[in-house]
């Protein structure tokens, strides 16, 4: 069995679907990229596999659990974590800050108790810390630790983002477009911080994103979604040579590069 599969999922709005019986199958340690036109279903997938959204019909399962027994606020304790094309960061608090707040869930610390300085809720704080320190390390964030995030750059602000979402400890790491916003030089550096997670963290990865040289430059393998459904599935190379895909999205200089 797969590591992470989806069967069906089949989502409506209003009587339109978004999603069309879409299987995704993705395996431990993958790359798996997804990609499509605007308006494709890409964010809807992402947010029913994160339990934003609740689908009308399919199945999803992470090494056999059901992902859709869990409500969005406990998908964290099966594992899977992700970042938003929007960045949902608390601006005013610091780096330190925000990425704590991805890991604090484990220690369940609570306000009285920290009010209050109680031994165990500062162990928990200091522990919560430490982890939060040893991933500015690994993502180069530490120059910025004690900065509040308005005042970072928005390339700054989105690494931030995927230290919080790393801070949640993923199995499955879900990256909304991740690079939206980058200049090519933040896309390749982003590129190798991906790659550096899969290959010494173990993390699996499902990378939506419109960034193609990224994406046909880290992924194992793609699925391409076009109004709903799957319009091709398959590594990058057969991935960029569909006609179906160079029509529908890719465009002829990406199939011919």
């Amino acid at each position: 069995m797969s590591f992470f599969v989806v069967e069906n999922m089949t989502v409506s709005f209003s009587g339109l679907k978004a999603l069309n019986g879409v299987d995704l199958s993705i395996e431990k340690n993958q790359i798996f990229g997804l990609i499509g036109p605007n308006g494709a279903g890409k964010s809807t997938l992402l947010n029913c596999l994160s339990r934003i959204y609740t689908p009308q019909c399919g199945k999803v399962t992470l090494e056999g659990a059901d992902v859709l027994a869990y409500p969005f606020h406990r998908i964290v304790e099966l594992g899977i974590c992700r970042t938003f094309q929007n960045l949902e960061l608390f601006s005013n608090a610091t780096v330190t800050e925000n990425i704590i707040l991805g890991c604090v869930w484990r220690y369940k610390c609570n306000l009285m108790s920290e009010l209050l300085a109680l031994s165990s809720a500062t162990r928990k704080m200091n522990a919560a810390r430490a982890e939060a320190e040893d991933i500015l390390v690994e993502l180069g964030l530490s120059p910025y630790a004690d900065k509040r995030v308005s005042d970072l750059s928005y390339g700054i602000q989105k690494t931030v983002e995927l230290a919080r979402a790393l801070a949640g400890r993923p199995r499955l790491l879900l990256l909304d477009e991740p690079a939206a916003g980058l200049n090519p030089e933040e896309s390749i550096r982003l590129g190798g911080t991906i790659r550096h997670l899969r290959d010494k963290k173990n993390i699996t990865v499902l990378l939506v994103e419109h960034d193609m040289p990224l994406v046909m430059s880290i992924c194992d393998h793609i699925v391409v979604l076009d109004h709903g459904e799957k319009l091709c599935d398959g590594s990058p190379a057969v991935v960029r040579n569909d006609p179906r895909v160079v029509e529908a999205y890719l465009g002829t200089e990406t199939a011919d590069a």
